[in-house]
């Protein structure tokens, strides 16, 4: 703590004051790729994409079985308009991880386009609903999904569960009611 007081006086004198960050010192005190993960989501936080996407990068070379640096490192890409290595980033989580849900969420909304609408990804989407049941998101995306290839009953029951958990959204009760009307309209 010395240090650090005596860094800040020292900086302070000549007003030009730069705080240090403590999040540097995870690379003295934990395993490296777990400190280049953390440092990672820092960048990522503070809108330094390509330095997080570096971190992510380093941290996932150190060691390849960590789905979480593939998830952000999918992330980074995903915000440089890299959307095609981002698929094959978030694949790699969603492999590494089958139980991490965002993983799943990533890589069906990854999958999903305007134009195709693919079982693969409704069933990484339905795979994150299974993973985490409260993953609102995931629920969603599994439910456009559904009513887009035509299973109107599994859509009407997603969109049934979101409208029940959050009863003053809109878009919830419209999805519900439109699956509803074409419920009936089949019988």
């Amino acid at each position: 703590m010395q240090q650090w007081v005596t860094a800040i006086e020292a900086e302070s004198v000549n007003n030009d004051f730069v705080a240090p960050s403590p999040i540097y010192d995870l690379l003295h005190v934990c395993p490296q790729d777990l400190a280049l993960y953390w440092i990672g989501r820092y960048e990522y936080l503070l809108g330094n994409t390509c330095e997080a996407f570096d971190r992510f990068t380093s941290s996932s070379k150190l060691n390849p079985a960590h789905a979480a640096s593939h998830l952000w490192m999918g992330r980074c890409l995903d915000r440089l308009d890299r959307s095609g290595d981002a698929l094959k980033a978030f694949a790699a989580a969603a492999h590494l991880a089958p139980y991490l849900a965002e993983a799943q969420f990533e890589y069906g909304r990854a999958l999903c386009s305007p134009e195709i609408v693919s079982s693969a990804a409704l069933a990484a989407a339905t795979a994150a609903v299974s993973a985490d049941l409260n993953f609102d998101e995931a629920r969603l995306l599994k439910g456009r999904l559904s009513y887009e290839m035509g299973n109107v009953d599994s859509a009407y029951s997603e969109f049934s569960i979101l409208a029940a958990r959050h009863p003053d959204s809109a878009e919830y009760r419209i999805w519900k009611r439109r699956a509803f009307d074409d419920i009936l309209q089949d019988r």
